[in-house]
């Protein structure tokens, strides 16, 4: 949804995985509802079950200043994952996703001692994402990616992006793209926000299928063989002096 018109209508949609099926409607049945209403819910309801440790079948609401303005619907598909009994329901307040939520301590498997490196290649766009040793839990991951994500949602696709900065301290995590060339670019090609919306969705996806190495990483993105942009994800720690950010792990 990241990579359609933010402000356009969703139609009703569902997405079937092994462990569960999804439905996302509006009000009425089939009426489908505002794109960036869907995209907010999502969060909300990704960094609800995440923060509660609640994964069980479920009917969110999503509600806009008091009004009903969609659902959305989790369903178990097998026994032991994702089941609960009896559906209950519960409503989202679907709102512009700040960094006020708590993130969860998850087991991580990543070494300091390793790092992944693999290239994708995709008509003109090639990047490669590194994987690094520094650990982040793999609910900090998604929810750093899921927060970027909504942040460039409503970016127009074709809009050049500079500098992209994520501040995921509730997730002990910061994201950040900008553009490789110092000065700034200023001749095509640039980076486009439909292009890091396809590199930030591969992140988490990569360290699933890596044996779930959840982890630090770098990310540099070409387009027509030519370096546009670079990019990090760090994990961070709260000053206990200053509230600002101290990086641990890699800085380079």
């Amino acid at each position: 949804m990241a990579l359609e018109d933010f402000n356009g209508r969703q139609p009703a949609t569902s997405f079937v995985h092994p462990l569960l099926a999804i439905e996302l409607d509006g009000r009425r049945p089939g009426a489908g509802l505002d794109r960036k209403f869907a995209v907010w819910g999502f969060y909300g309801v990704m960094a609800y079950m995440l923060r509660e440790d609640d994964f069980h079948s479920r009917l969110f609401t999503l509600r806009w200043q008091a009004a009903i303005v969609g659902r959305i619907r989790f369903t178990s598909r097998t026994v032991s994952h994702l089941s609960g009994g009896n559906s209950t329901m519960n409503e989202i307040e679907t709102s512009a996703p700040g960094t006020n939520m708590l993130s969860l301590s998850n087991a991580t498997t990543a070494s300091k001692y390793t790092t992944l490196g693999t290239r994708f290649i995709d008509g003109n766009l090639e990047y490669r994402i590194n994987l690094l040793g520094p650990a982040i839990a793999e609910s900090d991951v998604y929810m750093t990616i899921s927060t970027a994500l909504v942040q460039a949602a409503p970016i127009p696709a074709a809009e050049m992006i500079q500098v992209f900065d994520v501040d995921a301290r509730a997730f002990n995590s910061h994201l950040l793209i900008r553009d490789s060339n110092n000065p700034l670019r200023s001749s095509f090609p640039f980076l486009r926000q439909r292009v890091m919306i396809k590199v930030l969705i591969q992140i988490p996806a990569l360290m699933l299928v890596e044996d779930n190495h959840w982890s630090e990483a770098d990310v540099d993105i070409k387009v027509d063989n030519i370096m546009v942009a670079t990019g990090s994800l760090r994990r961070v720690e709260q000053s206990s002096d200053s509230g600002s950010p101290s990086f641990v792990g890699s800085t380079s």
